[in-house]
């Protein structure tokens, strides 16, 4: 589960009740202090870009699978999570009495209704209302189009979803007017698309039109290009917004906002991409940043085919916020959270440093990149020391580059010494996102990059599962297991392994002496990601003993017939003098010596 869904979901204790074509996210009251998590401004204040984010947010919340209710608002995960649905127009609607109550510190609720479905669109209202009367005070209706990925060209929704969810809908589509700007205009602005304006679709985030046009209109206000009632109009606060998304704006391009008042001293905005009608105007701009990065006071630097980011001590804070067991543990799994922690804010485009590690917002930002194989190496100090309570570094390096594949090494290091004491090595490989099959990486960013590179590539070498085995387990494939890209995450088979792996020591299916080596931890686990599971397919989990070794235990997950991961854990062999003995198990914690607690996903 994400940071900043997770964190809104636990910490802050929003909920969510989905019923039909009706969803409520109930936020707490102070719930200004989970912007302190997402912007770079800590003054409490929600601006309208803000509340276009709140919208989001709630937005988010509602399509999430979550670990105790998988199930999406209008089975946005089955039906959408591997499709490209964009904002065709929107309007949103201020009450008056926002702008002089604190309905932010106060318990507040989101409704999003599904209105209206057509053939390739679809438009939600929602709105924010206080819980004591229900009387909303933003409003949001929300136009979305469901577009071929390439062409950007609209596609009819699914027949089986329309007809679920349409004859339940009352509504009607909102489609903003088309404008005719005039040959003249008050004001015109300027704006470069940044790379962190883009989304993981490789699009520029609707939210961001907003905040560009909210710019411009507040230079024209300070500049006074408008009329003086238009300028006095605005002081009053804003009553609404429309939007309608014609084309899009990519990274580097230049787009020109031209604004204009029409006769009833309304203010109207209009660039190359977008067009933004508005009635009267107040902006704060709020950006969204990751509470990684601000709160907790976690760094990075790129370098060539280097990226190191610093965590601060006290680490195992951070995974309270995404994690849903919070008990402050760092397990075998919660290890490749980490490491894929890591890997997300080496890749970020931050608001003060756009590039990303590897070049990876441009080249890979709209591929389907997938784990290969990997395998984590573990010293065994890791069991005696309390490395995730002081700052430590994870260094990550690109090892390799071939024609369709790359392998990035991560170490995990103590800070005072940059002795690493866990290492990961993971093969990533560019996939069509059709057919799953291996494409070539871009040929430029092979040629930069790849002649960096001193390592070789990590295959893991493929496993002969014997005819019987000790252990048998079987799992069903879960909603809340699948990524953005509809594939179940890598991280998942991991537990899905260890947990097997932790029944089948708990009834003693394996021989004595790798039960007793099992007590010393883990040294060692590869992975071999061979095909795909997907949501409620039933995969079973064969473990068994290398005949020639007592440290070492193997996977192998079948889907059926079809054989799609295989695995393998190898044991320290001894363990450390004051190496505790609970927890050390696979699925068991990794604890300090004095048997406090560090961290588990």
């Amino acid at each position: 589960m994400s940071l900043f869904f997770h964190r809104a979901i636990t910490e802050l204790n929003i909920s969510r009740t989905i019923k039909g074509v009706r969803c409520i996210v109930r936020f707490p009251e102070g719930v200004s202090s989970l912007f302190d998590a997402f912007s770079t401004h800590l003054d409490k204040q929600i601006s309208i870009p803000g509340l276009f984010r709140l919208f989001e947010l709630a937005i988010g919340i509602s399509n999430r699978a979550l670990p105790d209710d998988p199930n999406t608002f209008l089975d946005h995960k089955p039906i959408f999570a591997d499709k490209f649905v964009y904002v065709g127009s929107c309007k949103l609607e201020i009450h008056q009495s926002f702008n002089a109550s604190a309905y932010f510190h106060l318990p507040f609720d989101v409704f999003s209704t599904l209105d209206y479905v057509g053939k390739s669109s679809y438009c939600k209202v929602q709105e924010m209302c206080q819980r004591d009367n229900s009387q909303w005070f933003a409003r949001l209706s929300q136009q979305n189009i469901m577009v071929d990925p390439v062409t950007r060209k609209p596609l009819e929704l699914p027949a089986s979803w329309r007809k679920k969810y349409g004859p339940m809908c009352t509504g009607s589509p909102f489609v903003m007017e088309k404008l005719n700007r005039p040959d003249a205009c008050m004001a015109v602005g300027h704006y470069k698309i940044q790379t962190s304006d883009i989304d993981s679709q490789n699009h520029t985030n609707w939210v961001v039109h907003v905040e560009i046009c909210m710019n411009a209109c507040r230079n024209g206000l300070d500049k006074e290009l408008f009329s003086k009632p238009l300028i006095k109009n605005s002081k009053n606060g804003l009553k609404e917004i429309q939007i309608r998304y014609v084309n899009e704006a990519l990274v580097d391009e230049e787009v020109v906002i031209h604004a204009w008042e029409t006769s009833d001293f309304e203010t109207l905005y209009h660039s190359r991409c977008n067009t933004i009608h508005f009635k009267a105007t107040k902006a704060i701009a709020i950006y969204m940043e990751a509470r990684a990065i601000t709160e907790l006071n976690i760094s990075r630097t790129n370098k060539g085919v280097r990226c190191i980011v610093r965590f601060p001590e006290g680490v195992s804070s951070l995974f309270d916020a995404f994690s849903t067991h919070l008990d402050k543990q760092i397990s075998i799994p919660g290890l490749f959270r980490l490491s894929e922690l890591a890997e997300g804010i080496s890749i970020r485009a931050l608001q003060d440093d756009p590039n990303t590690f590897l070049d990876h917002k441009p080249m890979f930002a709209d591929k389907f990149v997938y784990a290969g194989s990997c395998k984590l190496e573990i010293h065994q100090s890791l069991y005696v020391s309390a490395y995730f309570h002081l700052p430590f570094d994870v260094f990550s390096t690109l090892d390799y580059v071939g024609k369709s594949s790359y392998c990035k090494v991560q170490e995990i290091c103590q800070r005072d010494n940059s002795q690493w004491f866990a290492r990961l090595s993971l093969q990533n490989i560019m996939v069509d996102p059709v057919t799953r099959k291996p494409i070539e990486l871009p040929a430029s960013w092979r040629k930069k990059y790849g002649s960096m590179c001193t390592g070789s590539p990590f295959v893991m070498e493929k496993l002969n599962r014997p005819d019987a085995c000790m252990a048998v387990d079987h799992y069903k494939i879960q909603a809340s297991d699948i990524d953005i890209q509809n594939h179940t995450n890598w991280v998942v088979y991991v537990q899905i392994c260890m947990n097997a792996c932790r029944k089948g020591f708990n009834k003693e299916l394996f021989s004595k002496p790798l039960i007793q080596n099992s007590k010393n931890g883990l040294k060692e686990f590869q992975i071999r990601y061979v095909n795909e599971a997907l949501v409620d397919e039933e995969v079973v989990v064969h473990a068994w003993e290398t005949s020639s070794r007592d440290d070492q235990l193997c996977f192998e997950l079948t889907r059926g017939s079809d054989v799609f991961r295989q695995g393998r854990i190898q044991d320290m062999k001894n363990m450390l003098e004051g190496a505790p003995m609970e927890g050390r198990k696979y699925g068991g914690r990794l604890e300090t010596p004095s048997g406090s607690s560090r961290g588990k996903p």
